[in-house]
């Protein structure tokens, strides 16, 4: 297997193709020995059109594995892109918007050569960096998934410094400690961190990293971060980091107000639900139906046998809706809220055939006529087929609608 090979064996035949013409593509397709001769491969590309889908934005988004080089072949289309439609004559308003895009994406995938050139075509005598423009973009970019090096090409024109605190909060949010760390020295004043101290311990808390956290307690201070705990402990606790949360509840004496736990309910995260009920935590009715919408039954149990809170129809009618069978199962037999005609509603939309025919035989509900303007709009023939064979409510205008614009034909028969 040549180099070339082992480079691409893992990705498909259309992204490593994203940047080539129709006509090339098809060669590669048919004589796939084409694409070890890179020269030749290139060489022939320049002799085709460059599609009209692709800007300088969206070439600057290119993966390095979307072409046969370090960058995703994304500085020689944005060159061939330039090359036809240059610069100079671009309206000014869309060259700066491209050009400004581009200039964060690049910067998202640590493309230092071609960051460089965006930078020597945005930058001007005028140019400003406030939090509207590219550079303030592309530095936040940067900062959250650890580009050093892309940091220090870009921060270059950040005379005012007004870019490195928002950075430093995208570094603790992205978990990259070295990053927060290496934004932290640069600072005028490093130690005049007070104005931004609840934006940083909020973003490591929620990104669960007890390290960034209790760097930045250490860093800012816990008198600083005192009355930040409170947002801190609830962005951990919404997603279920529970290390962050004992971490900060030693911080402080005691977290100020209840924790909201609906979050931490939808998204499944049981043991933090118990800390926070144990730790005087509360709930609406919000935990039970965000936890069975998401099919999380062993919150839904857990929640019915130790909260009064209840829970209302969109439980069941959630639940139906996204086929978690095991939940409108036991809500059916254990809660008394029921369902509304959104159960097989949302059932029949999303191609449950087996969920419309139990809500069928088990509930009185029913459906409207959503119920088969949905099935024929995700095209699940199957269930168009029963409602029509086994129920009344019918379907309007607009179920023959929504299959002629996807070509459904089966379905407008």
């Amino acid at each position: 297997m040549t180099s070339l090979s082992r480079r691409t064996s893992k990705t498909s035949i259309a992204e490593r193709e994203a940047t080539l013409t129709a006509g090339l593509a098809v060669i590669l397709h048919e004589q796939p020995r084409v694409a070890a001769l890179q020269h030749v491969m290139y060489a022939l590309d320049d002799l085709v059109d460059i599609s009209w889908q692709w800007n300088i934005a969206r070439a600057c988004a290119l993966e390095s594995h979307d072409m046969c080089s370090d960058d995703g072949g994304a500085r020689r289309l944005v060159a061939r892109l330039v090359a036809r439609w240059p610069l100079e004559d671009m309206d000014t308003f869309y060259r700066q918007a491209q050009l400004s895009v581009g200039l964060v994406n690049a910067a998202q995938r640590g493309n230092t050569k071609l960051v460089r050139w965006l930078l020597g075509n945005i930058v001007s005598e005028r140019f400003t960096v406030d939090s509207r423009s590219g550079i303030f973009k592309a530095v936040e970019a940067a900062a959250t998934v650890g580009h050093l090096n892309i940091l220090e090409q870009v921060l270059v024109y950040d005379k005012r410094g007004v870019c490195i605190k928002p950075a430093m909060v995208s570094a603790a949010r992205g978990s990259k400690l070295d990053a927060l760390k290496w934004l932290h020295k640069r600072l005028v004043r490093p130690v005049e961190l007070s104005d931004c101290a609840g934006s940083l311990l909020e973003a490591a808390a929620g990104s669960g990293n007890t390290e960034i956290t209790s760097w930045v307690v250490d860093t800012v201070g816990a008198d600083s971060v005192r009355l930040s705990v409170a947002s801190a402990a609830q962005s951990a606790i919404s997603r279920g980091h529970l290390e962050v949360i004992e971490y900060l509840a030693g911080v402080v004496s005691s977290i100020d107000g209840p924790l909201s736990l609906d979050e931490a309910a939808g998204e499944g995260h049981l043991q933090a639900v118990r800390w926070g009920f144990e730790h005087g935590g509360a709930c609406t009715t919000q935990a039970i139906d965000a936890a069975a919408g998401h099919g999380h039954l062993e919150i839904v149990q857990w929640l019915h046998r130790y909260r009064t809170d209840g829970c209302t129809t969109l439980a069941f009618d959630n639940a139906a809706s996204h086929s978690h069978m095991d939940v409108i199962q036991w809500l059916h037999e254990n809660r008394g809220e029921g369902c509304t005609t959104k159960a097989m509603d949302g059932a029949a939309s999303n191609g449950q055939l087996d969920v419309v025919k139990w809500l069928h035989k088990n509930r009185r509900e029913g459906c409207t006529a959503a119920a088969m303007n949905g099935a024929a709009r995700g095209n699940h023939l199957d269930v168009l087929q029963w409602l029509y064979d086994h129920r009344t409510e019918g379907c309007t205008q607009d179920a023959v609608n929504e299959a002629a614009s996807h070509g459904n034909v089966a379905v407008m028969r």
